[in-house]
């Protein structure tokens, strides 16, 4: 006994085959959607919630200065610091700010001071690369972190709704070509 299977138009699988390979086009469509929607994310100081607020030290220091209280939003350096690779396979959208990590999960951020003890049982503070000469009395200097604890404010985060429409993109780019992507 024999069985056989015969798939017509192999053109139209080779034409699937051919697009499956060289998926830049749509990938380029994702990581606009991927853009706009984390641009969405810093517009609304979170999505699907809300940012937590700034604490009170840090809004009552922005106020003095005349910025802003947007969580995120002040200088705007970390939503400008967004850069994006395309392939044919991966869309990489990467926040290069060095803090970003911090924002994004929570965790420390801030300087270190020097702390001079004299022998005297005197503290002298002085901030890192300060000072004004040496003492005529030995010291000691020790490192201490000054830093402060910042809430997670996760700016990178896709929604339920993005994760369809690239879907969407991609059974459109392979199915409809070039057609498909304009109306993803």
């Amino acid at each position: 006994m024999k069985m056989r299977i015969k798939i017509e138009g192999k053109d139209v699988l080779d034409k699937y085959a051919y697009r499956a390979r060289r998926l830049k086009p749509a990938m380029r469509v994702i990581a606009e959607l991927i853009f706009r929607s984390v641009d969405l994310n810093f517009r609304r100081g979170g999505r699907p919630q809300k940012w937590p607020e700034l604490h009170p030290i840090t809004l009552a220091l922005r106020r003095k200065a005349g910025r802003g209280a947007k969580p995120l939003m002040d200088t705007g350096q970390l939503r400008l610091q967004m850069v994006q690779r395309v392939t044919d396979t991966v869309v990489e959208h990467e926040a290069m700010a060095p803090y970003a990590h911090v924002h994004q999960q929570y965790g420390r951020w801030g300087t270190f001071m020097t702390v001079t003890r004299k022998k005297a049982s005197v503290l002298v503070l002085r901030g890192h690369g300060g000072g004004r000469g040496k003492s005529s009395r030995e010291t000691e200097k020790v490192i201490i972190p000054q830093t402060v604890r910042i809430p997670a404010r996760p700016f990178m985060l896709l929604q339920k709704r993005d994760i369809t429409a690239m879907k969407r993109i991609l059974k459109d780019y392979l199915t409809g070509g070039e057609k498909g992507l304009q109306k993803a």
